[in-house]
């Protein structure tokens, strides 16, 4: 019994915060708005060129199918690109919540009376940490 109670009295005295969520969310979420920018940008260019291009056709241009080839080739990357994006926001809220509530070890403190005399002492308390 004294060795577990030495073991426990050893335990850390800070509260452990779970930030590595709260680092892989912030980063998950600025990869997905990355995807989702330059997916919208890319997508618009290939739109854009398969607009001109079809009029380009129209008049009789003789590159006329390797810039349909280039447009549809940036319109389907950048619908990856932003669909891609959907499941890193996902898993960044996923992770966000999970570094919302954390469970850690605590150092409390108790005051006891014995003989008439008071003295602390400290006992380890399991702590559950929820932000709103």
């Amino acid at each position: 019994m004294l060795v577990l109670s030495i073991r426990i009295f050893g335990q850390q005295t800070t509260p452990v915060v779970n930030t590595d969520y709260l680092k892989k969310s912030k980063s998950q979420k600025t990869i997905a708005w990355v995807l989702l920018g330059g997916g919208s940008v890319l997508t618009t260019i290939g739109l854009g060129v398969a607009l001109s291009g079809g009029l380009d056709c129209a008049f009789g241009d003789p590159n006329c199918d390797r810039n349909q080839t280039l447009a549809n080739i940036l319109a389907i990357s950048g619908s990856a690109a932003i669909l891609g994006s959907i499941p890193l926001f996902i898993a960044a809220g996923k992770n966000k919540r999970k570094a919302a509530a954390s469970v850690f070890f605590k150092m409390e403190n108790s005051t006891n009376i014995y003989q008439y005399a008071g003295f602390n002492s400290r006992y380890p308390a399991v702590a559950i940490l929820v932000r709103l």
